[in-house]
């Protein structure tokens, strides 16, 4: 998650016309850090990668969709581990569980492969029981 903040710091810096001297300033982290940063090192200290989301939250430019997205999409991950749930969703978690190709997934749904899509929220769902039952009896 380093990268992702530093090139958003980066990117904001750009916006707002500020140097690596007034970033230090604003942050409370040293130049040559930001400078080390800003070279291309994206190894940082968790204390130094929270003063810059602070930062950035407080100019309004943190971008948290991508960020948020991997969590959540961790925390599924984990959830489905834990509980087993019976359901999962999405096309390609579903093919990664199932352990095909996203176009192999594709023509399996062409060919009758249950499957549940919900039009409110633009999702599928698949039940691990249905197609375990559809694939036995293939």
């Amino acid at each position: 998650m380093s990268e992702f903040v530093i090139k958003q710091v980066m990117r904001k810096c750009g916006e707002l016309h500020i140097s690596a001297k007034q970033l230090a300033a604003e942050t409370g982290i040293s130049v040559s850090t930001i400078s080390i940063m800003f070279n291309g090192n994206y190894e940082i200290y968790d204390v130094t990668e929270s003063k810059l989301v602070e930062w950035l939250s407080s100019k309004g430019g943190f971008e948290m969709d991508e960020i948020t997205t991997k969590r959540l999409n961790d925390l599924l991950d984990h959830i489905e581990q834990i509980n087993d749930n019976p359901w999962i969703k999405g096309k390609r978690r579903f093919a990664k569980w199932l352990g095909i190709s996203y176009p192999t997934l594709d023509k399996m749904l062409k060919e009758g492969l249950p499957v549940h899509f919900i039009t409110d929220v633009d999702a599928y769902f698949f039940n691990k029981q249905e197609v375990n039952k559809y694939l036995l009896e293939q």
